[in-house]
């Protein structure tokens, strides 16, 4: 079963998904997106390597509640074996993992995590396999060996709490793994046939390695890791990607492809969808008050 298909609702065609916001995603601005009718929300992107060496880190960078769901938290990261371990930690408190793969920001690419990684598509496939064999796609009782749960239950002292821990864990249904990507314009390594650095070729090309290693769908940033957001997104590119119908490894359906990029209201969504034949847009609009607030919409 195709697990994005699972957040669409049958009143709506397509799928609210809160865009992933450093310091404003956090748990009170999720809830209040979830009041607005959001379908699925994303944490900030947050450090693997931090997350699995701190417990500082984990308290600070996430939170959740039992209301908090669907989830989807962004991981970034350069290391499979790193993403794996954080994916694993997670798992039993989200609904699925998103890598980030197209932060701009000068530390990000200094450390090779964001837009840096696609220059290495190889690496970013085996981030993603990690993962993905970590977790499967649906889940039976994945918590049952979950170390702090079995704590819990060896104490037997506080009910209250055992109960506070089983309303925040999933233990069944679908876990996805996701990536957010930018437009390559280069690769150390030439994906495909050839050694074509046409932006094209090398965004299609990612995106049939990450279909072969299980991702669920992807997330296209329609701009270059140089271009910013006052520079025009290129939806050419998102059309050229879905035209492409690239399949997933499992089920043999379409990946679902989100358009991300100049999408500023409702009207604009509809339009990109149109244009490209997108299976998403990231929109910010004035949705729900004066303020800003950002969504995926997948169709």
């Amino acid at each position: 079963m195709d697990i994005f298909s699972c957040y669409k609702k049958d009143d709506i065609p397509f799928v609210r998904i809160s865009a992933p916001m450093v310091r404003y995603t956090k748990l009170p601005f999720r809830l209040l997106l979830r009041k607005h009718n959001v379908d699925l929300v994303h944490t900030p992107m947050i450090l693997a390597n931090s997350f699995i060496r701190s417990e500082k880190a984990r308290n600070v960078e996430f939170t959740t509640c039992s209301n908090d769901r669907p989830l989807i938290v962004q991981l970034a990261s350069n290391d499979p074996c790193e993403f794996a371990i954080a994916t694993e930690m997670l798992a039993p408190y989200c609904d699925g993992i998103d890598l980030n793969c197209g932060c701009p920001q000068p530390w990000a690419i200094s450390s090779g995590l964001g837009s840096a990684l696609l220059k290495e598509p190889e690496k970013v496939a085996n981030i993603v396999h990690a993962a993905r064999n970590t977790i499967p796609r649906w889940r039976n009782s994945h918590m049952e060996s979950c170390k702090m749960l079995d704590d819990i239950e060896d104490s037997n002292k506080n009910n209250k709490a055992e109960n506070q821990f089983r309303s925040i864990t999933r233990s069944h249904g679908p876990f996805s793994i996701s990536a957010k990507i930018r437009i390559p314009t280069t690769s150390d390594r030439s994906v495909g046939e050839g050694s074509s650095c046409d932006p094209i070729k090398l965004t299609v090309e990612l995106v049939r390695r990450l279909a072969v290693m299980g991702v669920d769908w992807v997330t296209l940033h329609a701009r270059t890791p140089q271009q910013r957001s006052r520079d025009c997104a290129s939806w050419n590119v998102v059309q050229e990607l879905v035209d492409c119908k690239i399949k997933h490894f499992y089920l043999g359906t379409d990946i679902p492809i989100i358009l991300n990029g100049d999408v500023r209201e409702l009207n604009d969504a509809y339009c990109a969808q149109e244009t490209t034949g997108c299976h998403g847009e990231f929109l910010t609009g004035n949705v729900t008050c004066k303020k800003m607030l950002p969504y995926y919409f997948s169709l």
